[in-house]
């Protein structure tokens, strides 16, 4: 199963030629930042975010991109992330309860296979779900039975496709890095909270230690996919000058089995080189045969070994509260 890409046809991304701006606050303070092949990060001093400059391929977020082979997009099986889904959830949801009390309404934006909307049932009366994804939110409402909408959270039509509900608490797991419009995403969340509501993020962290060690190789790297990378001082940027007051910022810890080790292994490696081109040079080689009928073996019993951690991942998670009796709109006029 190929993962679908739609693709466009600009094939001169060497310099930043559309607008030579930040695409969150607007400022010409931009440096280059790591590139991969044609696709250029950029960093902007102003802000601090990092963003993809070049022209994208836009995902299509299909059920290819859940299921598929493709060691640099998407999943390998989304089904086996659940039970590490779910935990993780756990514990986000069990820190977001210490600062809020009766919640009656969550939306869960990115939902996915509904896995934290299963959770959030357990716990609250009404639980939705957005997700950008056909294939995911027919699959939430055939596995679960919940109330989801196919829309982009950036566009400003999601509030006429809602529920014409104010939520107490919005969630957003791995999902404001993918966004086109970071900026519409928040001012759409904004105006859908009740007063007082709760935003939780959880998002990659470019600042971390991890995306220093492993530089080009850290595996939250997807150019294409992953289009905005955050920190928590261009995140509390953004949701400042938004009226959000910030409740708590911490580094996220995730439960992940030994498969998904592997598999993220095996992706972020394969963005830098050709596994397929290197096996067919060194196929002519006794030895190396040999290594590999020894090493595949051990590959296949290591991702069959039902292993779990709780691992830092190089992500943060922050806990955003809208503040009474204010508006987000000048804010987004200024941009």
């Amino acid at each position: 199963m190929e993962l679908q890409v739609k693709l466009n046809n600009d094939s001169n991304h060497d310099t930043i030629k559309e607008d030579p701006r930040c695409k969150l606050c607007n400022s010409t303070k931009i440096i280059n930042s790591i590139r991969f092949n044609k696709i250029q990060l950029i960093k902007c001093l102003g802000c601090g975010i990092v963003f993809q400059s070049t022209p994208f391929n836009e995902i299509i977020y299909n059920q290819s991109y859940y299921f598929n082979n493709n060691v640099i997009y998407g999943y390998t099986n989304y089904f086996q992330k659940k039970d590490d889904l779910i935990d993780t959830f756990s514990i986000i949801l069990e820190e977001v309860k210490k600062h809020t009390k009766n919640i009656k309404n969550v939306l869960d934006i990115g939902c996915a296979f509904g896995y934290f909307m299963y959770l959030a049932k357990q716990q609250f009366p009404h639980v939705y779900g957005i997700d950008i994804s056909s294939f995911a939110t027919k699959m939430v409402s055939k596995k679960y039975g919940f109330s989801t909408i196919t829309a982009d959270i950036c566009s400003p039509e999601v509030l006429y496709s809602s529920r014409n509900i104010k939520y107490d608490l919005v969630t957003m797991f791995d999902v404001i890095e993918h966004l086109s419009n970071p900026i519409s995403a928040i001012k759409n969340i904004y105006d859908q909270l009740t007063e007082g509501g709760i935003l939780v993020i959880k998002t990659p962290d470019i600042s971390g230690l991890q995306s220093k060690i492993f530089y080009k190789f850290w595996y939250h790297y997807k150019p294409n996919e992953h289009l905005f990378y955050f920190s928590p001082v261009s995140i509390t940027n953004l949701l400042l000058k938004a009226n959000f007051e910030i409740i708590k910022i911490s580094p996220a810890s995730i439960f992940v089995s030994l498969n998904c080790i592997i598999d993220l292994m095996l992706r972020a490696i394969n963005l830098h080189t050709n596994f397929k081109l290197i096996i067919s040079k060194f196929r002519k080689y006794k030895i190396f045969l040999l290594i590999m009928k020894f090493l595949l073996p051990v590959y296949n019993s290591l991702k069959n070994i039902k292993i779990r951690f709780f691992i830092p991942n190089g992500e943060f998670v922050v806990i955003a509260q809208k503040k009474a009796n204010t508006h987000s709109e000048n804010y987004y006029q200024s941009y």
